[in-house]
């Protein structure tokens, strides 16, 4: 039972992320009044300090969980995280019947702009192409990971094949218009996608279809 003078209150504490950045938060701790002499409040029995100790231990598992299926140079999702979302989608694939595609995508002659800019430039455009996909696919859908150096790929649940090669076609337009570089030495980069249509939920086969297509 609670005393007359214990509130439920909302305070924002500060908490260090595990990639060492700040972060806030509102959370709800138990206070209770010191009385007419101090006029403050202080958490009760521990209980307060202990409630804000398990979220942000929860809230550091989530981080941390996240962090192991993302590709940390693009920010996407990694390659393991692909392969297991393949393997999930393609057996709801095969029960409810439902349809399901795979783009390959592959960066040009990535090579000469690693030897002709710098591998910081070559960051970049990996970077900007994570984010182009990112921007172009259904975020509740649709899987978007980087699968190898310059070899991209997106997992699109519940499509068929002629909004697949609507999606590439987007993809590929929108990679048309970024201008690398800066103004004085400036360059483009094209990119090679192929689009399969995944048959009685195989994903790897689907896979392999889509780079056979590039």
């Amino acid at each position: 039972k609670k005393s007359k003078n214990t509130k439920i209150n909302l305070v924002r504490v500060n908490k260090v992320r595990p990639s060492g950045r700040y972060f806030s938060a509102r959370v709800l701790v138990n206070k209770c009044s010191r009385g007419r002499r101090g006029g403050r409040s202080l958490l009760t029995g521990g209980k307060g300090v202990f409630f804000i100790h398990g979220y942000f231990m929860r809230k550091e598992k989530r981080a941390l969980e996240q962090l192991a299926i993302t590709d940390s140079l693009t920010g996407i999702s990694n390659r393991s995280y692909f392969m297991a979302r393949l393997e999930i989608e393609g057996r709801r694939h095969a029960r409810k019947d439902l349809p399901m595609c795979i783009l390959m995508c592959d960066v040009d002659n990535f090579k000469r702009v690693n030897d002709a800019w710098g591998h910081a430039m070559g960051d970049d455009v990996l970077r900007a192409i994570g984010n182009i996909l990112n921007q172009s696919v259904r975020s509740h859908h649709d899987v978007a990971a980087r699968i190898g150096g310059e070899e991209f790929a997106v997992l699109l649940a519940n499509m068929h094949l002629p909004q697949a090669k609507r999606v590439a076609e987007k993809i590929r337009q929108h990679l048309s218009h970024h201008i690398f570089g800066n103004a004085e030495e400036s360059f483009l980069v094209t990119f090679s996608i192929g689009v399969a249509q995944v048959d009685n939920g195989d994903g790897a086969r689907g896979l392999k279809l889509a780079d056979d297509y590039l």
